[in-house]
């Protein structure tokens, strides 16, 4: 399958950032501000440029993305530290 061309982001996308470290497997993601992101469902990004990765959401809950699914598009679930 063909690597999907990842774009980077644009000046005032939102951003926020992981208040604890996730495992590759994780499907709950606590962040700082959900306020920050579009209602789900939606995607998220992991990580800048190469090794980026995707997250498909489809709640927010308190300070957490919920029922996520990693390695959206193709790419890989990945741990991530705070």
């Amino acid at each position: 399958m063909a690597m999907e061309t990842m774009y980077p982001a644009k000046s005032g996308s939102p951003a926020t950032f992981l208040t604890d470290g996730i495992s590759s497997s994780a499907d709950v993601i606590p962040v700082d501000d959900v306020t920050k992101l579009p209602d789900p469902p939606n995607l998220a990004i992991l990580g800048g440029w190469e090794g980026a990765e995707v997250v498909l959401y489809t709640g927010k809950s308190g300070s957490t993305l919920t029922g996520c699914t990693r390695g959206f598009g193709d790419t890989d679930p990945q741990v991530w530290l705070e």
